[in-house]
């Protein structure tokens, strides 16, 4: 008996795996958990997660004017709680922009609670704090100054109308590139550890999905990600998440009707389906086995978090996957995924925004495991060629078993679990 479940893939995924990327079913159940630092009542916005789960998230107990309200939290691997803190007086922290793989925290904090005062900062784990000012825009002012990605090497943001790169060995802020010729305004969302950032800036006709690359000489060099085929007329596009093989993630269209996306390097950009044709829809993060999250837009401005399986082109929403959804009225968005499939986002609980932790019921599916084993070894080879011969292994979705089914196979084989 077949043990993996035949799914139909599209030539897109096929591709992908064949460069080395993993497949994976989106799972049918979840458990859910509330992300609250310590004394929280909630947490209104997640600012990243990691495989060891390294997490952050940013508490709000009212408004961002009020010196308090605003609390930037990261869990630690070990689960111990941090909480950045900024020098004392009538100072405020405005937001936290990304945490580091090793927790340190990037964001920006109001001095004397000014909003036209807004300073870049960085909070290691181990309780240190560093205050970066206000940083220049183009015009050689000191400008409000936001983060927005981060590895253990690197940080970016932004201010008014330019983005940097702060490099933690030295200290030192370089100038983000841009995909035009003139300087502009680059930002990023996301990074991976291969100290590969993307986000957005501008381009001659319009704002386009970018990615950043170290070059041989310690600078980071824009590539255009560009839009998918047959765009939405007067498209831009935004990268907003990459995995670990520089798959991308993100939006592209108008103000009032997006497309998420996924984009690799082979194949450029190509839209993902959506689960209402009415309704936009935004990808935000992509794990190494081609799960997509993000959220969609439901009924006026209602949003909801969904799931895509980037091999099959399935979407679904996350909800109704939840195995304990009592307390939980939505979940707004889905932000981030774990390599073993994790997710972390914004949702309603008992009527107040929380962070949440969702889990895969069973752990991740592993497509290589042909005999259901728990694991990839010769027993797979053995028990599908069993399969294969006797007809029942149309892994391609072809309506027919064939040497393509053989080549799937040893793709998912090899990416093991």
């Amino acid at each position: 008996m077949t043990m993996l479940k035949t799914r139909t893939m599209t030539a897109a995924a096929a591709m992908m795996a064949l460069a080395g990327m993993a497949v994976a079913d989106i799972p049918t159940e979840y458990t859910i958990e509330p992300v609250l630092p310590p004394g929280a009542p909630h947490s209104v916005s997640v600012r990243g997660l990691y495989d060891d789960g390294t997490m952050a998230v940013e508490v709000s107990n009212g408004s961002h004017n009020a010196v308090g309200n605003v609390q930037a939290w990261v869990k630690l691997a070990d689960g111990t709680w941090v909480q950045a803190l900024i020098p004392p007086g009538n100072n405020q922290i405005n937001q936290l922009g990304a945490i580091a793989p090793d927790g340190t925290m990037y964001g920006t904090w109001r001095f004397n609670n000014n909003i036209f005062d807004q300073r870049g900062f960085q909070f290691t784990a181990a309780g240190t704090f560093t205050d970066f000012n206000r940083l220049l825009n183009a015009s050689g002012a000191q400008s409000n100054t936001f983060f927005g990605a981060a590895t253990n090497d690197y940080a970016f943001c932004r201010t008014s109308n330019l983005g940097f790169a702060y490099r933690v060995s030295d200290g030192a802020f370089l100038d983000l590139p841009v995909i035009r010729a003139t300087p502009g305004l680059a930002t990023g969302n996301a990074a991976n550890g291969n100290n590969w950032f993307v986000g957005v800036s501008p381009s001659d006709s319009g704002s386009r999905a970018t990615l950043w690359r170290l070059n041989g000489s310690g600078q980071f060099e824009a590539t255009n990600l560009g839009l998918p085929q047959n765009p939405i007329p007067d498209a831009t596009s935004t990268a907003r998440g990459i995995n670990e093989n520089g798959v991308v993630v993100g939006w592209t269209g108008t103000f009032s009707n997006n497309d998420a996306f996924i984009w690799t390097e082979a194949d450029g950009m190509r839209a993902l389906p959506r689960l209402d044709p009415t309704r936009s829809h935004f990808a935000y993060d992509v794990n190494e086995a081609g799960l997509v999250v993000g959220y969609r837009a439901s009924s006026g401005s209602a949003v909801t978090a969904v799931i895509w399986d980037s091999a099959t082109d399935e979407v679904a929403d996350l909800l109704p996957r939840v195995t304990n959804p009592a307390g939980w009225d939505q979940l707004l968005d889905a932000q981030f995924i774990t390599s073993d499939g994790r997710i972390m986002g914004r949702g309603v609980l008992n009527g107040l925004n929380t962070a949440y932790l969702l889990t895969p019921v069973g752990g991740p599916s592993c497509p290589g495991d042909w005999d259901g084993s728990g694991g990839v070894d010769g027993d797979d080879i053995t028990a599908f060629f069993a399969d294969w011969q006797a007809g029942d292994a149309d892994i391609d979705g072809s309506g027919g078993t064939d040497g393509d089914d053989i080549t799937f196979f040893f793709v998912r084989w090899q990416a093991g679990c």
